[in-house]
């Protein structure tokens, strides 16, 4: 299995249980590469949450990447890590995860430099376009700001998987795997979607 895959389901839900359900859903569409995307809970709720996450991507032979938690994630080695701008530098954890996969979230061309060197396995850049999942929200990207990001690294010889993340809907896809990018960070689309609508996307795509 590719882990990383083009299509990267970050979590949505009210709650944890429905953060869960929405997990096994995308599972059961076929999606192999998740994200558990938690905010401002409790550690312990944190941490049973994702051993619950874990077990249903297991399940489905999907790979769980935790948003932040890096102490989590040194506890359950067999997940992955995404690091926000704010959580921290790859560079400080990675000794602890050295058999993790490690992203980080960038939104210009100074940032993807800098995970590069600090050896980050894939980029989260964006946001495309305006999304409410998302507060204190980067500037807007829009396509002609990953063109540009994505050919500036061609030309410093950068190569590392690229998703865009940020209002994604299904038309915006291809779009964007024709531009260089490595794949696409989707969470309202797969979240509304019927698990037959979101077979037949996933399908298209992996």
């Amino acid at each position: 299995m590719n882990k990383l895959t083009k299509i990267y389901y970050i979590s949505q839900g009210k709650s944890t249980a429905n953060h869960l359900l929405n997990i096994e859903k995308v599972c059961r569409s076929g999606c192999k590469l998740i994200q558990l995307r938690l905010k401002n809970l409790p550690l312990t709720e944190v941490l049973i949450t994702v051993q619950k996450a874990l077990e249903i991507c297991n399940k489905f032979n999907a790979l769980l990447i935790i948003n932040d938690y890096s102490n989590i994630v040194e506890q359950i080695p067999t997940t992955g890590l995404h690091l926000g701008q704010k959580d921290g530098k790859i560079s400080d954890v990675r000794n602890n995860l050295s058999d993790s996969i490690i992203g980080g979230t960038a939104n210009t061309l100074e940032d993807c430099i800098q995970l590069y060197k600090e050896g980050a396995d894939y980029i989260g850049l964006g946001p495309l376009r305006f999304t409410p999942t998302k507060t204190n929200l980067d500037p807007i990207l829009g396509y002609n700001g990953y063109k540009e990001i994505i050919h500036k690294l061609d030309i410093l010889k950068i190569k590392i998987p690229i998703y865009a993340i940020g209002g994604i809907v299904e038309n915006d896809i291809q779009p964007l795997l024709d531009m260089g990018l490595h794949g696409v960070a989707i969470s309202s689309l797969l979240t509304q979607q019927t698990i037959e609508q979101n077979k037949k996307l996933i399908k298209e795509y992996e």
